[in-house]
Parts: C-alpha cells; sequence; structure tokens
C-alpha cells in the first residue's frame, strides 16, 4: 500500500525530529565530555604525571567523573 502525501509528509517530519533528537544527543554528549575535560582533565593530568595510578584517583578524589572517563584521560594523557 501506499501512503498518502498527508501521511507521506508526517512521516517525513517525524524522521526529520528523530534525526534531530540523535544530533541534538550526540552534542550535548560531546559538550559534555569538553566541560569535563577542561574541567578537571588538567587535575587528573597532573595527578597521573605524579605517578598517580587511576585506582588511586578514584579513592582518594572525588571526581564527578566515572571511572571510564578517568581511564580515557588517563590513556590519552599516556599517548602524549
Amino acid at each position: 500500500t501506499t501512503a498518502s502525501p498527508s501521511e507521506s509528509e508526517a512521516l517525513s517530519r517525524m524522521n526529520e525530529r528523530i534525526k534531530e533528537d540523535r544530533m541534538s544527543s550526540v552534542f550535548q554528549e560531546a559538550l559534555g565530555s569538553f566541560v569535563k575535560n577542561f574541567a578537571y582533565g588538567d587535575a587528573i593530568r597532573h595527578l597521573l604525571k605524579r605517578g598517580y595510578t587511576v585506582e588511586r584517583i578514584m579513592k582518594e578524589f572525588q571526581y564527578p567523573l566515572s571511572e571510564e572517563e578517568i581511564r580515557k584521560i588517563a590513556e590519552e594523557y599516556k599517548k602524549q
């Protein structure tokens, strides 16, 4: 069966909204990562430079970051 023009138009608008929502979600995630890295990245890199491990940073400091986020910062630091 073929959708009527008004149904096709409605589906098209719905697909556009879904795309916009996905793009917005990706942007919000990227912005959040940037802000966290800006706010805590230097401190974490400083601790890594001083010999702290990810485990020690997690234990001794209460950064509002997940272990995965701290590990990502540590991996990027080690690549430099």
